[in-house]
């Protein structure tokens, strides 16, 4: 693994170390979709053939779990074999790959999904289950999202304002996305064996080298043995359409110029490379559809409402972290609204692959130099300075 520091920069609820080689990625919170994650994770990679683990340039880690504790001392840690790549999102934003090299290696890891991973495991849709866990997801995150009183501010208003332009606020998005219509649309003909957690963080390249499917890695799966397809291409699509790794990567400011106001602007540094990835994903589609069996305007629209869905979760899972960053959260909950208005317009279109025609916040304008978001508090001013998004960048090459 490349230039890995003990303390790793992780993703949602876990916390990340590095000891004996091994990655200890272990959860002890009150959250049972914390522990279930990382058992159900183990399990997924146990599905994996041999063939596919034991190999000169192995596809997924060695993993091996250890359960702890009971009640609120509970503990589940996962240990994760360290593998001599970097994930994508680091090699892109360190500029160590071009965006032509990023997209080839986008479609290297997509060519090792359809030919190695997604057939593992299929089953025919049992009514009910795609869009009945997304339903859970929903509960499961309004819940403790609307337990936070410092996020009364979105959850209380109809309407908000993003970068001065008027949008349908959270309770118009938990409406449309807890619906008959929205359960119809993420109704899918056929299971598979999917990653389930897919953004360019979790897919480990070698930048030094040429992209191919032989250099390719995953690491993190959702654990779910079998999934929807159009999961996995609505969480590269966080990545890829609607700025996923610049929130995690501090690469954005946020401000809240008044009530229900707010300014959320991205760094261009790196915008031709993501766009030139949300080509490769949005031109993916119709394999995608084609794979599953389904019409792909249907599939378009099912990644579209997962996409929103998505976001919104992700809000959930970062404010339950234990040092939780209301910014980061705040962030991902605006980005959900802007999914919402986006996908709610594009579904009723004939061709609703052209809400992927540009990145989500292309065209909006860029703060005027040298402003600095205001706002309530200090709670939302100017984010990260630049040694601290660089320190970010050169963190661990993997995200949990």
């Amino acid at each position: 693994m490349k230039g890995a520091p003990d303390r790793l920069a992780g993703g949602s609820l876990c916390d990340l170390s590095l000891r004996g080689g091994l990655i200890h990625k272990r959860y002890a919170g009150p959250i049972e979709r914390g522990h279930e994650k990382l058992i159900r994770e183990q399990a997924w990679f146990e599905m994996v053939p041999i063939a596919l683990r034991n190999t000169g340039s192995p596809l997924f880690p060695s993993t091996s779990l250890q359960l702890g504790g009971r009640g609120r001392r509970r503990t589940t840690t996962l240990l994760v074999e360290t593998l001599d790549r970097e994930t994508m999102t680091k090699a892109i934003l360190a500029g160590r790959v071009d965006r032509r090299r990023a997209a080839g290696w986008f479609r290297a890891a997509l060519d090792v999904l359809f030919g190695k991973i997604y057939g593992m495991r299929t089953a025919r849709v049992r009514n009910g289950l795609a869009e009945g866990n997304q339903r859970q997801r929903l509960a499961l995150a309004t819940a403790g999202l609307r337990s936070s009183t410092s996020l009364g501010d979105l959850f209380g208003r109809e309407t908000i304002e993003i970068n001065g332009r008027a949008l349908a606020g959270l309770p118009h998005l938990l409406q449309w996305a807890s619906s008959d219509t929205t359960a119809a649309l993420l109704t899918q003909p056929r299971l598979f064996a999917i990653h389930g957690n897919l953004h360019f963080d979790n897919i480990l390249i070698d930048p030094d080298r040429a992209p191919h499917p032989s250099l390719v890695s995953f690491i993190d799966p959702r654990g779910d043995l079998l999934g929807a397809l159009y999961y996995d291409l609505a969480k590269v699509m966080t990545s890829a359409h609607s700025h996923y790794d610049e929130i995690h990567y501090n690469l954005y400011t946020l401000g809240r110029p008044g009530p229900g106001r707010y300014e959320l602007h991205f760094r261009p540094d790196h915008e031709p490379t993501y766009a030139a990835l949300l080509e490769v994903a949005t031109a993916s589609a119709a394999r995608f559809a084609h794979y599953c069996g389904q019409e792909p305007d249907d599939f378009v629209r099912a990644c579209l409402a997962c996409e929103v869905i998505h976001t919104y979760s992700l809000a959930f899972y970062h404010l339950k972290r234990r040092h939780p960053d209301l910014r980061r959260v705040t962030a991902y909950l605006l980005i959900a609204c802007l999914l919402f208005d986006k996908a709610t317009k594009w579904i009723e279109q004939d061709r609703p692959a052209g809400a992927y025609g540009h990145r989500l916040l292309a065209g909006f304008p860029p703060p005027a130099p040298g402003a600095s978001p205001g706002g309530a508090g200090g709670r939302f001013g100017r984010l990260a300075a630049e040694s601290k998004s660089r320190s970010a960048i050169e963190g661990w090459n993997g995200a949990a």
